[in-house]
């Protein structure tokens, strides 16, 4: 029955996705190049596709993703590899806890109105975390309450929102009012343009950032390990069943403010390491 359910949900994603796309006036990125996806654990990027789906470029919106990348191949991978590798990387690192149930992956996607890729980004994250047993809610974009908010403010998508967010943080001097009279192509045009300047910047590291992730990676290899090593049919069939439970109880306060619960997530974090 998990795995029907798991289907239902899914159609139901979609479902949701073009009501709103259709009742706040989305049309879907036209006549674009470009396809947006931005993934937010605690190490947060953004990630450019072409058309068929595959990364062109990635780009890192806090230190701990630029971390994590260094030496890592990105580009020209299919969008589900790119993505399961992510996710892995921050599971390897411990931003996502397989020993935890407070962990949580929001999603953002820009790709039109049938949100294809977003079901396919959506459903390589689900996949991931059945295999490896781990609770984690995925929080998407249009369940966000706080940020659908802010949407209605400026009058636009939540799309159209996600991808105005990412041109001012790249453009500092372009304001968000500026930013909404571009189209969507035009604005994925203008992240593909940054995301090219940027990449000497993003492929360069130091030493000490180097250090840091092999340390991470390290550090918690072990623990993953005893983890995966637990894991078989009998266990896959119990966590499937736990796992929609702990969904239904865990997902909506993610839902209700995402960042607000991330910055609680993070305190705690802090706070239980330095304990």
């Amino acid at each position: 029955m998990s795995k029907v359910w798991q289907i239902v949900t899914i159609i139901l994603v979609v479902i949701i996705l073009i009501a709103l796309g259709v009742g706040l006036g989305f049309s879907g990125v036209k006549n674009g190049e470009y396809d947006y996806v931005k993934i937010e654990i605690n190490p947060k990027i953004e990630m450019l596709t072409d058309r068929h789906h595959n990364i062109v470029s990635i780009f890192p919106l806090n230190k701990e993703a630029k971390e994590l990348i260094i030496n890592e191949e990105f580009v020209g991978l299919k969008v589900e590899e790119g993505v399961k590798k992510f996710v892995d990387l921050c599971t390897l690192s411990n931003y996502i806890d397989v020993e935890s149930d407070d962990n949580a992956i929001k999603l953002t996607v820009a790709c039109g109105l049938t949100q294809s890729l977003e079901v396919k980004v959506y459903t390589e994250i689900n996949k991931y975390l059945h295999q490896n047993e781990i609770k984690a809610v995925i929080v998407e974009q249009a369940n966000d309450l706080e940020e659908l908010k802010q949407a209605k403010k400026y009058g636009v998508c939540l799309c159209k929102f996600a991808l105005m967010e990412s041109v001012c943080n790249l453009y500092p001097d372009i304001t968000m009012d500026e930013a909404k009279k571009l189209t969507e192509k035009e604005m994925l045009n203008k992240i593909n343009t940054a995301f090219s300047s940027l990449q000497p910047e993003v492929n360069s590291y130091t030493e000490e950032e180097l250090t840091n992730k092999v340390k991470l990676t390290n550090f918690n290899r072990a623990k993953i390990n005893n983890h995966k090593q637990k894991i078989n049919n009998k266990t896959q069939s119990k966590f499937a069943d736990d796992y929609t439970a702990y969904v239904k109880e865990n997902l909506k306060k993610f839902e209700t403010n995402f960042n607000l619960e991330y910055k609680k997530w993070k305190e705690n974090r802090i706070n239980n390491s330095v304990a």
